[in-house]
């Protein structure tokens, strides 16, 4: 799998910009505020139906425009797909040019990677931050997973309203069966998915960090349960703390709370690892990802480093990128090319482009330029 050519109008800091790109990939190189990071963002859109940085779609219209869009051009096993998304007051998605009507079908279509200096809180964070990892890892895996996600979401918000009343308990056992069975439901996809997932990443870390060292994730939830029996234990467990719940009024229990705990040498990496150990793990973690996409799909997705590799020492990144760049597309967005000068990817140099075109600029978010450019990355 790999873009081949995106347009941006009004996204960002870009008024009209076209970029073609190599099947390698190619190296983004600019100072800081040029808009390496846009675009970037921009490619990664088209994977996941919003901002993978989380942003609003009305914070990614140009200063003083009313709306932004998106073309772009994939390949996926020979054949080409496209795909234009709008935004103004709502957003509208085409692919082939017929209109999606839920952002969930874009998973089918395309798996794009991201990596982000943000990664660290996958080991620094909450556990919000490893569950949304979690589920998005699955989404790209088992598409059933969305649907099972929606479901419970719903249940857990109508639950959880229920408890601030002063309930019928035949009407609160009836929401507890559907709670615990969505839930077991939704644990039963995590295991699955860990349980294949955990020994490829010890596999890349180990390739990335050439350290010795035992990694291990255990998923954790807040009651014990057999994994034959996971609803009728989840059911139990709701019994036992239905006083607690009444006082606190919300659901104590269950998948929207549990957790992944990553160990290495069997201690918890937030506390034992070094800075350098947590970054070669967040990586690992998605490098992982995108082996476990290949195995399954038999597709390989777009990795993309927002100067993540940085991170690593040079002769570990350039292993690294070796290794993957035989069969993945690759972009790097970096301020500095000294780290991946010996990288054998094509160069793009945004200020070069955008001096090429007259195109002054004051901030990531403004571009001056009017006019359409273009560039191509070969």
């Amino acid at each position: 799998m790999y873009i081949k050519s995106i347009k941006l109008v009004n996204f960002r800091n870009y008024s009209e910009s076209k970029f073609d790109f190599d099947p390698k990939g190619c190296i983004i190189v600019g100072k800081n505020g040029i808009g390496k990071t846009n675009l970037l963002e921009a490619i990664t859109y088209f994977a996941f139906g919003k901002s993978i940085l989380n942003s609003r779609d009305s914070e990614l219209i140009r200063f003083n425009e009313k709306f932004f869009k998106i073309i772009s051009v994939f390949n996926n096993n020979q054949n080409d797909i496209s795909f234009d998304i709008s935004y103004q007051s709502y957003k509208n998605i085409n692919i082939n040019d017929v209109w999606v009507k839920r952002i969930s079908e874009l998973y089918q279509y395309l798996q794009i990677i991201y990596f982000s200096p943000d990664d660290i809180n996958l080991i620094i964070g909450t556990p919000k931050n490893r569950r949304s990892f979690l589920d998005l890892s699955i989404f790209k895996i088992y598409w059933g997973y969305i649907e099972v996600m929606k479901m419970y979401q719903n249940i857990l918000t109508q639950r959880n309203a229920l408890l601030k009343t002063d309930y019928h308990p035949a009407e609160k056992k009836a929401w507890d069966e559907q709670l615990a069975t969505l839930g077991s439901d939704i644990i039963d996809y995590r295991l699955k998915f860990l349980k294949d997932f955990s020994p490829i990443f010890q596999t890349c870390y180990e390739n990335i960090s050439g350290y010795s060292e035992r990694i291990d994730i255990d998923y954790v939830t807040q009651f014990s349960y057999k994994t034959n029996q996971i609803k009728k234990d989840f059911l139990s467990e709701l019994k036992k703390i239905e006083n607690q719940e009444k006082i606190t009024q919300r659901t104590l229990i269950g998948p929207h709370l549990d957790d992944l705990l990553i160990k290495i040498d069997k201690q918890p990496v937030v506390k034992y690892a070094s800075q350098g150990q947590k970054r070669s793990i967040v990586i690992a973690l998605k490098i992982a990802l995108a082996q476990m996409i290949q195995k399954i799909s038999s597709t390989y997705p777009i990795l993309i480093f927002d100067d993540t590799l940085a991170e690593l020492d040079q002769h570990r990144s350039r292993n690294l990128i070796d290794l993957l760049s035989k069969s993945h597309q690759i972009f790097i967005a970096t301020p500095n090319i000294d780290h991946y000068k010996h990288f054998e990817l094509p160069v793009l140099n945004l200020e070069d482009f955008l001096t090429e075109h007259g195109v002054q600029y004051e901030s990531t978010s403004v571009l001056e330029d009017e006019s359409s450019q273009s560039s191509e990355c070969n």
